[in-house]
């Protein structure tokens, strides 16, 4: 198995290039960069060791969200007739400071065994809300081991009448409260979920709270409670069927139709999240770190990290960009599931099909659990409960699997690439820009160079004062680093870590390069103009512009499939989008590329992958 050898640290990928008139004479080389480190696993191919805090804001909504029908929905529609993500906002949404939820339990967990000091859970979080509300009580039971986590029940005023009603089982003592969530989803507005957001079986206790995350605490249906905790047996029942080892009974890996299969795969923990998680915590990443290192197995898994992304989203973790020498590659990448049970995936997703009750009374892959003869009463449920996102947006380095699911699946996809409508459709050696060989650099710049590490030679140098006496055969009509990188090497920047395409896509906010002209420097959203090719396909709402700007993405999904704001609302104009006016974008993103730092040319160019 080819294993990496080479690693970089990503606060420093694509950090530096330059140019100069130097000539010096140098042998022709690639200036090494000394390692620092060695990254915590060899599947890694950047270095580095989060650290996380909570620290910003959680928000949490209480109760369950309907869509907005004008009728028996009513309490969801604004005057407008438009939803609303809850009935009350000001009663139904809390904005909780992270300081205060660490105040509040003394920096340490309350019902978490498995978490640092300093972070919670989500249980922990239902304490806290129960502990500052009137009209909420969370009542926790014991741990239950055969379920792996706390029971509880929830007291709540349904009708706002500041009375819970001991003989209403809906206000009193209900079992059927759960949560859903969001991760920090940033501030480019691209909701493709409901307000209810998003699903989960993971235990209550299990799940971390992070910075930026949304909740919903809502009851759900006898059913539903009954389904995850079957599920939740399921999992348990597996580890101790196991030796009280955590064992995959199926890991798929689906690349263009063709699966490649792995059975019995032994998980051990690495640790790779020491910073939230305590030790021998088991995540979805150690089931794959596991595969990786198995001498059983043929496998190969490739991780960056993910920073706070162009979006603004604060992501904060590992990911999958390789698995078995396939590469993410821009909008193409890895997309993870877990079949919790023996009927495989619980929760479904149509994207667009309509699927009603009757549809799910005949059709019995729907909710299958419930039995072959159903009414259109359960049918209904099935789709009130199961018709939903699961589990969509939670990285693997924090997805806990301490009681694993039978079968994880992963497969790769290229369908990003037209979601968004993304006009810069560009990768490393597609032909569409011009990239080039430093290896072959007949003057390479070493230390001694008076610019040696900086990115922009145009900082220094112009294209009108350098090769004066006509010793190169052809010069750019504008400075242009990477161009310059193919007689003078890379200029003591980094080597790359894999990509070959949107770098702006994670090195645009906190990994943010230095000294890379259009390409670092920040602008203000609303000011960018789009590229001409949006124009191609216009929306009636700026039909005639002879260029469109400010925020790009969203101008441009408005000419093919609007998307909803975060109560559901679909955006058909673009004075629909409520952007701030210091919402801020840099130079190179998935709607414009920067001249003089072109990304993935010049990045691939002067950071080579070896």
């Amino acid at each position: 198995m080819n294993k990496k050898s080479l690693y970089l640290s990503i606060i420093i990928a694509l950090g530096l290039t330059g140019c100069g008139s130097d000539n010096n004479g140098a042998e022709s080389t690639i200036p090494e960069i000394p390692e620092t480190s060695e990254p915590k696993h060899e599947s890694l191919t950047v270095n580095i060791e989060p650290n996380e805090t909570l620290e910003d804001d959680i928000t949490v909504y209480l109760g369950r969200w309907y869509a907005c029908n004008g009728t028996e929905a009513s309490a969801f529609c604004d005057s407008d007739g438009r939803n609303v993500i809850v009935s009350d906002e000001s009663k139904y949404v809390m904005t909780i400071p992270s300081e205060d939820l660490i105040e509040e339990f003394g920096g340490k967990s309350a019902y978490s065994a498995i978490l640092q000091d300093g972070h919670f859970s989500v249980l922990d979080l239902m304490e806290y809300v129960s502990r500052k509300r009137d009209d909420f009580n969370l009542n926790v039971g014991d741990f239950d081991p055969a379920i792996g986590t706390y029971r509880f029940t929830v007291d709540f005023d349904a009708n706002g009448d500041g009375i819970i009603d001991v003989n209403d089982p809906e206000e009193y003592q209900n079992p059927n409260w759960y949560s859903r969530f969001m991760y920090n989803s940033g501030e480019f507005q691209r909701e493709v979920v409901d307000p209810a957001i998003e699903a989960t079986y993971t235990p209550t206790d299990l799940m971390v709270v992070r910075s930026g995350s949304l909740f919903r605490l809502q009851p759900y249906s006898e059913d539903m409670t009954h389904r995850r905790e079957e599920v939740q047996a399921m999992m348990v029942d597996r580890v101790s069927s196991n030796n009280d080892k955590v064992v995959i009974e199926k890991i798929t890996i689906n690349v263009n139709g063709e699966a490649t299969i792995y059975e019995n795969v032994e998980v051990n923990s690495y640790g790779m999240r020491s910073d939230l998680f305590k030790e021998g915590v088991i995540t979805y990443l150690d089931i794959l770190l596991s595969l990786n290192d198995s001498l059983e197995h043929d496998a190969k898994v490739d991780l960056s990290y993910w920073p706070q992304l162009s979006t603004g989203a604060n992501v904060g973790s590992f990911s999958i960009v390789g698995l078995n020498d396939v590469r993410s590659a821009g909008w193409s990448g890895w997309v993870i599931f877990a079949d919790q049970a023996d009927t495989g995936k619980d929760f479904f997703n149509p994207r667009g099909a309509v699927v009603t009750a009757e549809t799910v009374q005949a059709n019995r892959s729907y909710c299958p659990w419930m039995g072959s003869d159903i009414t259109l009463d359960q049918a209904q449920l099935c789709l009130d409960d199961w018709k939903t996102i699961a589990d969509g947006h939670i990285m693997p380095d924090v997805w806990v699997m301490n009681a694993p699911p039978k079968s994880i699946t992963l497969n790769y996809m290229e369908a990003m690439w037209s979601q968004w409508q993304t006009t810069e459709l560009f990768r490393a050696g597609d032909g569409l820009g011009k990239e080039y060989d430093i290896t072959k650099a007949v003057a390479p710049l070493t230390q001694e160079h008076f610019g040696w590490g900086i990115a922009d030679c145009s900082l220094c140098h112009s294209v009108d004062n350098v090769h004066l006496n006509g010793d190169s055969p052809s010069l750019p009509g504008t400075a242009e680093p990477y161009y310059c990188a193919q007689c003078h090497s890379s200029n003591g920047a980094p080597i790359g870590h894999g990509e070959t395409s949107r770098c702006h896509w994670c090195h645009s906010e906190d990994k943010l390069m230095t000294n890379h002209g259009g390409a670092s420097a920040r602008g203000l959203a609303n000011n960018l103009t789009c590229n001409d090719s949006l124009l191609n396909n216009v929306h009636p709402d700026y039909a005639g512009e002879s260029e469109l700007i400010g925020p790009c993405a969203n101008k441009a999904n408005l000419t093919t499939s609007p998307i909803h704001d975060k109560a559901f609302n679909k955006r058909t104009a673009y004075s629909d989008i409520a952007y701030p006016e210091d919402l801020m974008a840099v130079g190179n993103s998935d709607w414009h590329s920067d001249e003089q730092f072109p990304d993935p040319y010049s990045c691939v160019t002067c950071h080579p992958n070896q």
